[in-house]
């Protein structure tokens, strides 16, 4: 089994969902990037990534990335990114995460943390409606 597993979230495929299952790498994180960017760059529609760190294991002992390789994450970013949605991380990481998308979003993309799936639906709901 994967650390990270990637898989379209809905039928229209307009989002893509990271679940982080146990305990992940840097480079882990990047692939998992790059696998759910080439995902989106093949739709003509806005799209959308849940990346769903609420597995007890998930963030065990995660690492925190440069500005440099969060920089590498923004180029890779599909101009269809339209939002992102971080499950189930401590307010310490929400912070943390927060600093460095205001130091490189450049992307233009709405980032939002919620604290269940549950709540990433919600937001789902208002983002497929408006991009419809």
């Amino acid at each position: 089994m994967s650390s990270i597993d990637i898989r379209w979230y809905d039928e229209g495929q307009n989002v893509v969902v990271q679940e982080y299952r146990a305990e992940w790498r840097w480079e882990q994180l990047t692939h998992a990037m790059r696998t759910s960017f080439a995902l989106m760059s093949h739709q003509d529609k806005p799209t959308a990534l849940i990346v769903d760190m609420d597995h007890p294991d998930s963030m065990r002992r995660a690492e925190v990335g440069s500005f440099a390789q969060f920089q590498e994450i923004r180029k890779m970013a599909p101009p269809n990114l339209h939002l992102i949605i971080v499950v189930g991380v401590s307010t310490l990481m929400q912070s943390l995460a927060r600093v460095y998308i205001l130091a490189i979003n450049s992307m233009k993309v709405r980032v939002e943390f919620v604290e269940t799936l549950a709540h990433a639906d919600q937001l789902l709901a208002d983002f497929t409606s408006s991009s419809a």
